[in-house]
């Protein structure tokens, strides 16, 4: 008989960590889409504004006949960010 219920809750023990192993999963699957939809989120944003900010020197450089430097300038553009934008230009 004990040898029986040892079978019986090592059955029992056995089928609980799958189960709670494929909630792990299931959990890890779910914060892991969430977490790559917010990065994607940010990353666009940022390609959005890049965009933006490419498009607003053009604008400056053709309207006023400014080179990217007077334009980047006009606009108030980070000297951070600068070499950046030539590189987009």
């Amino acid at each position: 008989m004990c040898e029986a219920l040892r079978e019986l809750m090592r059955e029992e023990m056995q089928e609980d960590f799958i189960k709670i192993k494929a909630e792990g999963r299931a959990e890890g699957k779910r914060e892991g889409k969430q977490e790559g939809r917010k990065e994607g989120r940010k990353e666009g944003r940022k390609e959005g504004i890049d965009k933006a900010c490419v498009e607003s020197i053009r604008t400056v450089m053709k309207k006023l006949d400014y080179t990217v430097s007077q334009a980047m300038e006009f606009l108030e553009i980070p000297a951070d960010d600068r070499k950046r934008y030539m590189s987009m230009i």
